[in-house]
């Protein structure tokens, strides 16, 4: 697999190809929820909470050991809006709350 040299030069050699994105696995939760996987929905939505739970916040990528990424020209974003609401949306989609 060949990175952007951009990425390379800025540190973010995994950008696209070894770094979580949250919101991607919220989208990920809900299909695995639909194809009948429910367990499995649930278990990538619990990693996700933990998440923005130690960090306290909505973050756009995370490294395999669950930080943010930060490198000399790149931080991840906080407070990110993407995670954010996909993440409520598969709360709602998944967990289903009583009304």
């Amino acid at each position: 697999y060949k990175s952007s040299v951009f990425n390379i030069i800025g540190g973010l050699l995994k950008y696209h190809n070894g770094y979580s994105w949250p919101w991607i696995g919220c989208f990920d939760a809900i299909a695995k929820h639909k194809l009948g996987m429910k367990k499995e929905s649930e278990k990538v939505l619990k990693r996700i909470a933990k998440l923005i739970c130690k960090h306290d916040t909505t973050s756009e990528i995370y490294n395999s050991r669950g930080k943010r990424i930060k490198t000399w020209i790149y931080q991840s974003e906080n407070r990110f809006s993407w995670t954010a609401g996909l993440f409520i949306l598969a709360v709602n989609e998944i967990i289903k709350p009583k009304k």
